[in-house]
């Protein structure tokens, strides 16, 4: 997903059109809960959740304000339950998740870019897989997960030992 043109419309649209993958991952929001219609905090974790997934496998991009079946929602919902209702607001937003639940280490890694589809903003994080392992840590618990196929998963903390050794050869 690069800058705008028609061409790169095309590509950013094709993107979604092909779907989730090993490397792509669509989510509605990271606080509007669209079941509930309203904001939902809990959110936050599974953004956090699906970037460490990312971060210890290939890397890859999340791209927010799309459904799991690639329609485009939009921003404008989540923009509302934020204090700066904007792209600056929300690019803040995502930092914090990302500091305050994977670490700031974490921020150097992700970058964030928005684009405008369908007259809907959508936001693109892309981000480079960790040379080291990633943790979500949510106050009461450090799980590692992987990212695998099109699904980001937890390993226990043997997996996890077992699937670091098998990254150092």
């Amino acid at each position: 997903l690069s800058s705008s043109s028609a061409a790169s419309d095309v590509y950013k649209r094709q993107i979604i059109t092909d779907g989730e993958s090993e490397r792509i991952e669509f989510k509605s929001s990271i606080r509007y809960d669209y079941n509930k219609k309203t904001t939902n905090r809990e959110l936050e974790k599974v953004i956090a959740k699906t970037i460490v997934g990312f971060m210890n496998a290939k890397g890859g991009k999340l791209i927010l304000g799309v459904t799991d079946d690639g329609n485009i929602l939009g921003l404008e919902k989540d923009f509302q339950t934020l204090k700066h209702k904007n792209k600056d607001g929300y690019e803040r937003e995502i930092f914090r998740i990302i500091s305050t639940q994977l670490g700031r280490k974490a921020c150097y890694t992700s970058h964030i870019s928005f684009y405008v589809l369908e007259e809907k903003d959508i936001c693109v994080i892309d981000i480079e897989a960790s040379n080291e392992p990633a943790y979500v840590n949510d106050g009461t618990s450090t799980t590692f997960y992987i990212r695998t196929g099109n699904a980001t998963y937890p390993l226990t903390v043997k997996e996890t030992v077992d699937y670091l050794k098998t990254q150092k050869t």
